[in-house]
């Protein structure tokens, strides 16, 4: 179930022994997430219900570049990322940085575990692509900064220090579409070691985030990042959240109530 409500972050959780969740944001959002069991007693079944939902974003690598996202990013003429263009395989980091900072439509398919340190800008047109299950970025952010129409599917993305960014930043683009990927980082440092797994900021719109694994992370996803920006972001920020799951999140996250 998918529903829309004005200035307000929502979610509904999926497991058995669920209740429903809501945290607040200054945009219009859709969502229907799914929120970890918070009782005791469904430890065990949260853990598996973590593992399945690994095993999905995991195993979401032979999806297609064929279709498309549902919610926002479908809107204002849809997201269709770099379909048509050139296609590449990249292994490495300076390959995968030109592949994806191409002025040009290009689908990128990622081998293997791709490390670093850095953040990279995205250029508009663009599907980064996990080729498999063991496909990942490891702490590089991807900023996606004043472009439009980018996809990321199917990708691990893991420990991106606060140096470099978000793991992914969306910030003043439009039609960009986050699906079957796996966020992580872990708690085992401050609170400010790592930034946000998926932030969208400034005034960026038509935007979906969908069927995520969120997990080991203190500041997961942000919507809007300050009351003083309400100005800029006053009639953008239209953000879908769709079949997420979020597991040992301290913050940013849909809450239970």
């Amino acid at each position: 179930m998918q529903f829309t409500i004005p200035f307000a972050l929502a979610a509904l959780s999926h497991m058995a022994a669920a209740r429903p969740c809501a945290a607040h944001s200054s945009s219009a959002v859709e969502s229907s997430s799914a929120a970890s069991a918070a009782s005791a007693s469904s430890t065990s079944s949260a853990t598996q219900a973590a593992a399945t939902n690994a095993n999905k974003a995991s195993s979401a690598a032979t999806s297609t570049t064929t279709d498309g996202p549902v919610g926002y990013a479908s809107l204002n003429g849809g997201t269709s990322g770099g379909q048509g263009g050139t296609t590449t395989t990249v292994s490495e980091l300076p390959a995968f940085t030109e592949a994806i900072k191409a002025d040009e439509p290009m689908v990128v398919y990622v081998s293997g575990t791709i490390s670093g340190s850095e953040q990279i800008h995205v250029a508009g047109d663009k599907s980064i692509l996990g080729l498999d299950s063991d496909s990942g970025i490891e702490g590089v952010g991807l900023y996606i900064k004043d472009v439009s129409n980018v996809i990321v599917r199917n990708l691990k993305l893991s420990k991106v220090k606060a140096d470099a960014g978000d793991a992914i930043g969306i910030q003043a683009s439009t039609n960009v579409w986050i699906d079957h990927n796996d966020f992580s980082s872990d708690l085992d440092h401050g609170k400010d070691y790592y930034d946000g797994l998926c932030d969208v900021t400034h005034a960026a719109d038509y935007v979906t985030i969908s069927n995520n694994y969120f997990h080991d992370h203190y500041k997961a996803s942000l919507v809007g990042h300050s009351d003083d920006n309400g100005d800029e972001d006053k009639g953008y920020l239209h953000v879908t959240y769709a079949n997420n799951y979020w597991s040992n999140i301290n913050s940013r996250q849909p809450v239970c109530t």
